[in-house]
């Protein structure tokens, strides 16, 4: 859940930094940056998909 919740973050503090300097290269940098990782780690669909297993014990999605 922590994974989720920190990319969640991590994703809208890039996106309102950048909403307040549109053309800093650092903060394009930044949103591409915590997309890519959220890609890396998984997807949210992926994620979401382990903590109902694990933490829910629902069953696996087909």
């Amino acid at each position: 859940m922590r994974k989720l919740l920190g990319m969640r973050h991590a994703q809208a503090i890039s996106e309102f930094c950048w909403s307040l300097a549109p053309a800093s290269r650092h903060w394009n940098r930044m949103i591409l940056a915590t997309r890519a990782f959220t890609i890396g780690g998984g997807t949210t669909e992926v994620q979401l998909n382990i903590i109902a297993e694990r933490a829910l014990g629902l069953p696996r999605d087909p």
